[in-house]
């Protein structure tokens, strides 16, 4: 009889054993995937506070002088093409007005005769195979 209680108890020590290491792998791996999802979390919180094109320049140009248009795109590196389209309100449609390639680090500028008087929308895009980016900036154009 004493046998088998000593049985039973290492038995039970042994189950006991085994169940907390289970916990305990369990544990751990629930821990590893939070801490990835925070970091997954807060990188992309970061990453959508920041514009994917930032389009900086005057508010205001002298009909026909040049407008010179910087700034950044999230795609840094990848040397793509951007165009710059002024907004046309009389024919409803975007219409090119410069292009060029975005620098190793991200940066571009762009130089351009100002559109007609009134205020002009300016975009800057770029298309990447998977996605695309624009931003924009109103200038207002005086006459000469």
């Amino acid at each position: 009889m004493a046998r088998q209680q000593v049985r039973r108890s290492s038995s039970s020590l042994r189950s006991f054993r085994e169940k907390s290491v289970r916990y305990v792998a369990v544990a751990v791996l629930v821990a590893v995937v939070a801490a990835t999802l925070a970091a997954l979390v807060s990188s992309s919180a970061d990453a959508a506070t920041r514009a994917p094109v930032t389009v900086n320049g005057p508010s205001t140009v002298v009909a026909g002088r040049t407008l010179t248009l910087t700034g950044t795109a999230q795609a840094a590196g990848d040397r793509l093409r951007f165009f710059v389209s002024r907004w046309d309100a009389k024919a409803r449609t975007w219409k090119q007005v410069a292009s060029g390639r975005l620098a190793a680090n991200g940066r571009y500028a762009v130089s351009f005769k100002a559109g007609p008087v009134g205020k002009q929308r300016y975009q800057v895009m770029m298309d990447t195979l998977d996605a695309s980016f624009s931003g924009e900036r109103t200038v207002r154009v005086l006459p000469a």
